[in-house]
């Protein structure tokens, strides 16, 4: 029975208090427990209000920045090709100008062509007609002459019948008369002529006289061609003004077409591609949905596997304008836009998210 009551005495007693280490230990648990569950629950809270953004490092060599380059060079060589054909265009309104200034010089120039037509006609009237009469006159002196040397001669058959002179004398007054039928012959020939000379004068003055007061209906030759050339004179000046007027419209469509060009490479020249062509820049892609939450001068920070152990390494700059249709970090296809970002550590952008504050 001792040895009970001995066994019954070592054992400890269910209701004694715990010693200071256990209670130690237990605070300590407690608290980290808290500490742990507070700590999840800001991460947690974090989660929904941080804004993500997808960090991008641009340089001259990233694959973006190449081929911004090379659409830059597409946009520069149409700007230029735009230029020279303006520069083409200018150059054929300017010969067309001058063309038409000649044509119409020309063209204001046809109806004195009529007039002097009709006054260089009356002069060669005029001229012919003293002709004629001086050939008329001349016609009649031979005439009167040719009857003496016709009497002459007769006489001359007589002597020479009687033996008064030699044959030969009789063949000189018969010489002498061939060569004033000659002459008789010749001033018939001229007076024709210049008859006709005459009446095509007279036909040629009256229908230049008429064509200088705007009648088309002349018959002559020379008239019609001349009708023929200011028509087609006036033709060409009006073809000129109507290819004119197609130039100057294919100039204000190509003057419209480089100011667009121009816009289009100004605003590439906003782009951080082409900023980067020159210089290394840091930026971020930013989607529609979290743009609300990243501004000018908000923190950034990197986190362990997005969320944990955050801390700050950089500012954002600027958000630029422009809208961005790229893929998000997970691969979707998305819309948004470029932050610039002021990095204190410069690895952070190899991170595939950042977070904003």
């Amino acid at each position: 029975m001792s040895q009970a009551s001995n066994q019954t005495t070592a054992l400890p007693r269910e209701d004694a208090p715990p010693g200071v280490g256990s209670r130690a230990f237990a605070l300590t648990a407690l608290v980290g427990t808290a500490g742990a569950m507070l700590w999840l629950a800001v991460a947690i809270v974090r989660i929904f209000t941080d804004s993500w953004i997808a960090p991008i490092a641009l340089s001259p060599d990233s694959d973006a920045v190449l081929s911004m380059n090379l659409e830059l060079t597409r946009q520069t060589a149409e700007i230029e090709r735009v230029q020279g054909e303006m520069a083409r265009i200018d150059a054929e309104i300017e010969a067309i100008d001058g063309g038409l200034e000649r044509l119409r010089t020309l063209r204001d120039a046809s109806a004195a062509v009529f007039q002097y037509g009709a006054d260089t006609s009356g002069e060669e009237e005029g001229s012919l007609g003293r002709s004629l009469r001086e050939l008329h006159e001349e016609r009649a002196i031979l005439d009167r002459l040719i009857a003496r040397q016709r009497a002459e001669t007769d006489r001359s058959r007589e002597h020479l019948a009687s033996g008064l002179i030699e044959r030969r004398d009789l063949e000189l007054q018969e010489q002498a008369l061939d060569s004033l039928e000659l002459q008789r012959i010749g001033n018939i020939r001229s007076t024709e002529a210049a008859e006709l000379q005459h009446h095509r004068a007279r036909i040629s003055a009256h229908e230049f006289e008429a064509s200088a007061s705007g009648d088309m209906s002349a018959r002559m030759p020379e008239i019609v061609a001349q009708h023929e050339s200011a028509a087609r004179l006036e033709v060409e000046v009006l073809r000129l003004e109507a290819e004119r007027r197609g130039l100057v419209a294919m100039r204000e469509v190509a003057a419209h077409s480089v100011a667009s060009l121009q816009a289009v490479m100004d605003q590439i020249e906003t782009r951080p591609a082409y900023i980067a062509t020159t210089q290394r820049m840091d930026v971020a892609f930013v989607t529609y949905q979290q743009i609300d939450g990243v501004s000018a001068g908000r923190a950034v920070y990197q986190c362990t596997a997005g969320i944990f152990f955050c801390h700050e390494v950089g500012r954002i700059r600027s958000v630029l304008p422009g809208e961005i249709v790229t893929q998000d970090p997970w691969g979707e296809l998305a819309r948004g836009r470029y932050a610039v970002l002021d990095l204190d550590e410069p690895d952070a952008v190899q991170e595939r998210i950042l977070r904003v504050r």
